[in-house]
Order: C-alpha cells, then sequence, then structure tokens
C-alpha cells in the first residue's frame, strides 16, 4: 500500500463523443478507485447523445468541459490537462472501466523513479486477462512502425513485480514534464497523438514504462471503427506526420518517400479490392502532410 503522508493529485481526464452506452460502467469504477487524492475532468467533443445529462443526473462530483466543436482526442485530451489541478494526469477512453487498485499501482511506480515520465497500465479485453496492449515497442522507428506487447496472451504470463519499458502508452503522466515537451499534438486531431507525445518525452531522456499490475479495461473501437475511411485517414496522415516530424536531415529525407510509396502500393490494393473509399483517403492523408510542409522545415 501506499504511503498516506505522500498522495499527489492525480487529474483523470475522459476524453467523450457519444459515450453514453460506456460512461456510466466507466464512472462506476472510478467511484471505486482507492486511491484517494484525485479528480476527473470529462472533455465532451460535442456528443449528440445523452453523455452530459447522465453525467450531469447521475455523477455531480465530475468536472465537465463542454466543447463547441470537436477538438478530436488529441484536442480534447489538451482541455482537459489545461484544467487539470493535479501534479499527475491520466487519459482514459470513454469505453473503459478499471480495477480498484488500477490508480494506486500507476502513483506508486511514477513515485519509484523521477526519471520516469509516463506509467500506463495493462489494457486488457473486457471480462478477461487477456491483454490488449501492455504498450508498444518500436519496430521501425524511422518509418514509425509499432508492435503491441502482449497482445492476446494472458496477463498472467507477464510478473507482476516487473516494470515493462516500452516506446510508447497512454497512462500516468508527470505534469512537470508535460511543461517541457509540451502537450499532445492536436494537428494529429485522433490516431498517433500517444507515439507522438512518447517520443518527445523519451527525446528528453525520461522513461516510459507499463505497471502489469494496474488494470483497465477496454471494449475498443468504439468511436473509430477500424475499416472505416475516417480511421484510414488519420491512420495513414498522421503515421506520415510522425515520420516527418521526427526523422531529421537525410533520415527525414530517405524515409519519407519510402513510406509515401508504400502508401501508393496500399492505395492500388484498395483499388483492386474496389475500396476507393480507403484509397482516396490515403491520397488525402497524403495531401494533407504537403500542405503542413512548413510544420516540418
Amino acid at each position: 500500500m501506499l504511503k498516506k503522508i505522500k498522495q499527489p493529485k492525480a487529474s483523470i481526464i475522459i476524453v467523450n463523443y457519444n459515450g453514453e452506452k460506456f460512461l456510466p460502467d466507466l464512472l462506476n469504477s472510478l467511484k471505486k478507485t482507492r486511491y484517494p487524492n484525485y479528480e476527473i475532468i470529462v472533455v465532451d467533443n460535442i456528443s449528440t447523445d445523452n453523455s452530459v445529462k447522465i453525467i450531469k443526473k447521475n455523477f455531480p462530483k465530475v468536472k465537465i468541459i463542454e466543447n463547441k466543436i470537436n477538438n478530436g482526442f488529441a484536442g480534447g485530451a489538451n482541455d482537459g490537462i489545461r484544467a487539470s489541478k493535479g501534479e499527475y494526469v491520466v487519459i482514459l477512453n470513454y469505453d473503459m472501466y478499471v480495477h480498484p487498485d488500477w490508480l494506486s499501482h500507476l502513483i506508486e511506480t511514477m513515485q519509484s523513479d523521477k526519471k520516469i515520465a509516463v506509467v500506463g497500465y495493462s489494457r486488457l479485453l473486457p471480462k478477461s486477462d487477456i491483454i490488449e496492449t501492455l504498450g508498444n515497442k518500436s519496430i521501425n522507428i524511422n518509418l514509425a512502425k509499432f508492435k503491441k506487447i502482449g497482445a492476446g496472451h494472458n496477463l498472467k504470463e507477464y510478473p507482476d513485480e516487473e516494470l515493462i519499458e516500452v516506446d510508447f502508452c497512454l497512462g500516468l503522466m508527470r505534469m512537470s514534464v508535460l511543461k517541457k515537451v509540451g502537450t499532445f499534438d492536436e494537428k494529429t486531431f485522433a490516431m498517433y497523438e500517444e507515439a507522438d507525445i512518447c517520443r518527445r518525452i523519451k527525446d528528453e531522456g525520461y522513461g516510459i514504462v507499463i505497471n502489469p499490475k494496474s488494470k483497465v479495461w477496454h471494449f475498443g473501437s468504439q468511436s473509430i471503427k477500424k475499416t472505416s475511411a475516417f480511421r484510414i485517414y488519420y491512420s495513414y496522415r498522421n503515421r506520415l506526420r510522425y515520420v516527418l516530424k521526427h526523422n531529421h536531415e537525410f533520415a527525414k529525407i530517405y524515409y519519407a518517400p519510402i513510406l509515401i510509396l508504400i502508401y501508393f502500393y496500399k492505395i492500388l490494393k484498395f483499388s483492386f479490392k474496389g475500396k476507393f473509399d480507403l484509397s482516396w483517403a490515403i491520397l488525402k492523408g497524403i495531401g494533407w502532410n504537403i500542405k503542413n510542409l512548413r510544420d516540418y522545415l
């Protein structure tokens, strides 16, 4: 158990868009959190369902930020960070629910080493110990290819006492470090936002780890369907943005064209399958980066 003499405040930020089906379960599970010093902030990106009404009626202690426009996941997370009062912040998706000790384990790890800036949780499939991800490792950092750690395995295969070093994840973050490196890149809107911010954190020499004992369950792909043109557009667009932002000089000139060639192969593949909306989504993503080339100079 954590020592009671040092229990810094944590701000739990939930970015919501039409999450009325899942939010009550998440907020009810958060009420059972054993770590005592936290606040909950829900950032609503102009939901058209009853999300906000449900929160106001049933969870009056939750702070709500009602945006007038949809700022995406990155923008919504930043809105929550700006409104937070915690020494630490942790971002959750609205389609999650948590173990009562999830936050205690994250705080404990963060307090154990000042060079750790992000502590992620075990992200599990609903009502199971099957791992969705224990964070992500680089396959080829220059082309922004990542692999989910532990996906499909049982959490029992990973020792509780061992932290897992990763390249990026969502989790508990030090506000003092965010003040140094900046918050989420709002131009990403959705997809790759945690990869980008964790890259900036690692470039400053800080550690990013997963504490497997911290359990969070995730339904997944509720706001963005896996096969949608929306998802293809932002994932391809933001992967290229990541490559252009985080490679420098020769590496940027070398790797960006290679990635674009891979994209054109994908465009042809989708086109042969008659999925022209997905081909167009990739082309739009390339065009968006061309329009924003000044960001990478």
